[in-house]
């Protein structure tokens, strides 16, 4: 019965059609790459020229086509745009102005002092985006450039894996000098249009607020305290109640737009201090020649007279209606820093009478700061010494 069963096994393999399975095949459909040179040059008459630099990049052929027989020119505004385009794929890239070239992001120096790469990048553009001067010998040490403000607003364009974070352009810093106290803070934050826009505000901290000392003060590139616009609203924050809870008038400079506040504390035994806060618009970042940017540098020339008005605070509404860190916890914070000297202890020393927080972390133990340099400078030459 088995050799039966076989036998007729083998006869009904024999008599059934068999299935056949067929691969499909590899052969590649219509591709730009396989078109004649004449064809490829009818499609180059519907492109600019950044468009056939990317596609020229795609393989030899392209490069021969559209690079090898129609050279592109050398000028800036191609160079610029091809970069600038470029650099969107490149999350590790952004594309300089001054230089023409791409710069790796970690060459890019911090706005703070901390954290500088080893191989830094010399930022060649002028000047900070603010300006923060409280008179006497001090000046700031954040350093905000265009560059900055590219890698910020290149994270919003092209996603998290480019360019840095908002966080990390907050900064703390306070510096002290015979009985004045001077703090800055910066945060920022991207509001409609979009736009970067910092939040700057500075304390200035003494037993007696001198005419003298604040007359030097700076609102912005344009105004300063001892301006007769500015001296007037001063006069009021003095002659009205000198507490901690009024909240002031909003102002703007007719020159840079800046928004700003302007108002007295009283902080108890620490002294009295002025705080001058103020919102500035940086614009989108796409070109340094922006005027929204250029018009916050110093030396810029204004079309308008140089005075400050009330304004209906549209830059400060913006700022604060995205934020998560609102005014009145900003203040506070800044309050308790300056409250008994306890940057002394939330703060990283940085130098002699200077204290800074970058990027809201805090520097590690054995970082190395200016101000040890210096001493490990002095106690080498005088352990030199005979």
């Amino acid at each position: 019965m088995a050799i039966f069963t076989a036998v007729l096994a083998w006869i009904s393999s024999h008599w059934y059609p068999q299935v056949l399975t067929v691969e499909p095949s590899h052969h590649r459909g219509p591709n730009l790459d396989d078109l004649p040179t004449e064809l490829l040059d009818m499609v180059a008459e519907y492109l600019s020229l950044s468009d056939r630099a990317c596609l020229s990049l795609c393989n030899r052929r392209l490069l021969s086509v559209y690079g090898y027989r129609h050279p592109f020119p050398q000028r800036r505004s191609f160079r610029s745009t091809l970069l600038t385009r470029l650099s969107r794929d490149l999350p590790s890239a952004v594309y300089c102005h001054d230089c023409l070239v791409l710069h790796r992001q970690e060459s890019i120096a911090p706005p703070g002092p901390a954290w500088q790469p080893s191989r830094c990048h010399a930022i060649p553009h002028t000047p900070v985006a603010f300006w923060c001067s409280f008179g006497l010998n001090w000046a700031t040490l954040y350093q905000f450039h265009h560059l900055h403000l590219q890698l910020a607003m290149k994270r919003y364009y092209c996603g998290p894996s480019h360019g840095v974070s908002t966080d990390s352009l907050r900064y703390i810093e306070v510096q002290r000098e015979r009985s004045l106290t001077c703090l800055l803070s910066v945060d920022a934050q991207i509001i409609e249009g979009p736009s970067l826009c910092l939040r700057v505000q500075t304390w200035a901290l003494a037993m007696e607020l001198l005419h003298q000392n604040l007359g030097q003060m700076w609102i912005c590139a344009h105004l300063r305290l001892r301006d007769p616009s500015v001296a007037q609203i001063v006069r009021r924050s003095f002659i009205g109640d000198v507490d901690y809870g009024p909240v002031p008038n909003t102002y703007r400079c007719q020159a840079c737009g800046v928004d700003f506040q302007i108002k007295i504390a009283s902080c108890g035994f620490d002294g009295v201090a002025l705080i001058i806060t103020k919102w500035l618009e940086l614009g989108p970042g796409l070109v340094p020649t922006e005027i929204r940017w250029r018009r916050h540098l110093p030396g810029t020339y204004s079309l308008t007279n140089d005075e400050a008005i009330q304004s209906n605070g549209y830059i400060r509404s913006q700022f604060e209606r995205k934020t998560e860190f609102p005014l009145k916890a900003l203040t506070d914070r800044n309050h308790l820093l300056l409250k008994r000297r306890a940057y002394t202890r939330l703060l990283d020393w940085w130098k002699p009478n200077c204290w800074i927080l970058q990027g809201n972390k805090r520097l590690p133990l054995l970082y190395v700061r200016p101000g040890d340099i210096d001493f490990y400078w002095r106690c080498a030459r005088t352990w030199d010494s005979p």
